[in-house]
């Protein structure tokens, strides 16, 4: 599944995305509908995010790109951080994805100030 340029930020259609390629090892007479694949991709998510987090959260390229406005930038130093992980998956749809989803939030326990 290829995104169109104006899908590349939407998060439906990333979702979808991820979805349909976390699914696509299954014996299937017919594609996943695409709540499923949905569903599929943020159950992903779920379960991935205290490791994303620990590949992700202690980078401070990642840290820096944050406090800017530059998400394609940072949605790339994501991708470097995370393509272990995501094999056979799009890992620039994951990075997308955790940059809509704010990285801040992923991050926050790590990013607390001490005191």
């Amino acid at each position: 599944m290829q995104l169109q340029p104006e899908e590349e930020w939407r998060e439906d259609a990333l979702l979808l995305e991820l979805g349909t390629q976390l699914l696509a090892g299954e014996q299937r007479a017919f594609p996943p509908e695409p709540a499923e694949a949905v569903a599929a991709a943020r159950a992903w998510l779920k379960r991935q995010r205290a490791e994303l987090a620990r590949r992700i959260c202690p980078n401070e390229d990642v840290q820096k790109l944050v406090r800017g406005d530059r998400r394609s930038e940072l949605a790339a130093a994501i991708a470097d951080l995370i393509a272990a992980l995501c094999k056979g998956l799009p890992v620039f749809t994951v990075a997308r994805l955790l940059v809509i989803y704010g990285i801040e939030t992923l991050c926050a326990e790590q990013w607390q100030p001490e005191g």
